[in-house]
Formats: C-alpha cells, sequence, structure tokens
C-alpha cells in the first residue's frame, strides 16, 4: 500500500491512518509505504511515531539542490539520514528534471550519494502541470540517450535491467553499479515508440500488453515524432 499524492506527512494524523491500514492489510503480507518531499522527517521523532505505527519503506522526492532553497534542501538531506538511521535503508530517492541539461546534475548528486543506503534513484521527467505547466516535454528515449552520452564521457557502463517492470512509463537501467529508473508520463503526443528493440510500447503491444492511446498515435501524425 503507498501513500502518495499531495503530501501524506501534512495529515495529523498520519500514524493512525497508517496503523489502521496495517491493521486491515498485514494478513495478507501487504506492507505500507510513503512517498514524501521528506521535510516532516527531518524531525526524527515524527519518523520514529510512523515506523512504531507500522511504516515499512520510504520514497524520498528529492530534486536537484539548484531547485531549492538552502534550507528546504538540508532539510530534506537531514530526513535522508534519519531514513537510514531508524529504518536501516531508504527505497527511492527521486529527482525530477525541467530539460535534459539537469541529467548531469542529477548523475553528479547520485554519485555523491551513492554511498548511503540508497536502494533506488528515480529521475523523473517533469510533467505539463504544476509549477512546470510550460516544460517542455522530455521523451524517454531523450532522456535514456542522454545518460548513455554522459556514461560514454565518464567510462561508466549503462545496462540495461530487463528483469524489472520496464514499461512506457518506467524504464530501469544501472549507471555502473547504481540502479536507476526512469520516469516519464507520456500522453498520446508524447509518448515514446523509439527505445531500443528490448523495449517501447510496440514490444509491450506484441506481448499482450495494449494501451488505448497507442492507437491514437498511430494515426496521429504528430505520434511520429519520436518513433
Amino acid at each position: 500500500i503507498l501513500l502518495q499524492c499531495a503530501e501524506a506527512t501534512t495529515r495529523e494524523d498520519l500514524d493512525e491512518v497508517i496503523r489502521r491500514i496495517k491493521k486491515i492489510f498485514d494478513q495478507e503480507g501487504e506492507g505500507v509505504s510513503l512517498l514524501t518531499n521528506g521535510i516532516k522527517l527531518a524531525d526524527i521523532s515524527y519518523l520514529e511515531r510512523l515506523v512504531e505505527a507500522g511504516l515499512d519503506k520510504i520514497y524520498l522526492s528529492l530534486h536537484l539542490r539548484k531547485d531549492l532553497t538552502k534550507d528546504v534542501y538540508y532539510k530534506k538531506i537531514e530526513a535522508l539520514e534519519n531514513i537510514v538511521r531508524v529504518m536501516g535503508e531508504c527505497e527511492s530517492v527521486m529527482f525530477t528534471i525541467d530539460n535534459l541539461d539537469d541529467v548531469q546534475l542529477v548523475l553528479n548528486e547520485i554519485r555523491e550519494m551513492s554511498t548511503k543506503r540508497i536502494k533506488q534513484f528515480r529521475i523523473r521527467t517533469a510533467q505539463n502541470f504544476g509549477k512546470t505547466h510550460n516544460a517542455s516535454p522530455i521523451f524517454m528515449s531523450e532522456l535514456y540517450n542522454e545518460i548513455q552520452r554522459i556514461g560514454a564521457l565518464d567510462s561508466t557502463p549503462i545496462d540495461f535491467m530487463p528483469e524489472m517492470d520496464n514499461n512506457i512509463f518506467n524504464y530501469n537501467v544501472k549507471y555502473g553499479d547504481i540502479p536507476l529508473r526512469l520516469i516519464t508520463c507520456p500522453d498520446k503526443y508524447t509518448i515514446d515508440l523509439n527505445i531500443n528493440d528490448r523495449f517501447g510500447p510496440m514490444r509491450i503491444a506484441k506481448d499482450g500488453i495494449i494501451y488505448n492511446f497507442i492507437y491514437s498515435v498511430i494515426l496521429d501524425e504528430r505520434g511520429y515524432k519520436h518513433g
């Protein structure tokens, strides 16, 4: 069970919500996870309260330090340190990029953090709403190719992870020894039909999973931009 969207830690009764979820679903072996901006987790006693209530995993939305005030960024870093201290590891740390120039900055920060106990890093492209409502779409193939380009420059191997849940929204690779999940949320104009032979909507369609807007892409000439 993943608690996400908006910011769950704004609820004063979040620990009680977690406790009730665990009571309902624990017999089925379901854990409770939290996707959070992490600011309130800079208070280690608050985090301990959530863990005591039954919280199992945390996905931390960090973002680049250039996009945050100094105080907010270091609160998030303190939260990450608390997560590792209390829970042993952080399930995932996520960065959102506005453009391809951000990829190098993200990889620099990921390398700095790779010694911490973080199971996975996520790089998500900005969506055309909220504070990034004017963002230009970044296609999955563009993001993947930029990571490959940077890897070639710094002699870091980029390996596809076929055992992971790769689909039109997620693509999993290793940057050296660091697991990365690349994330986009395409519509019929930004769906990417051309990544490589091992992945892409056409491969998914062949495997028997059909997403309705694939048909719209095929019929709409604007969908041909990337494949």
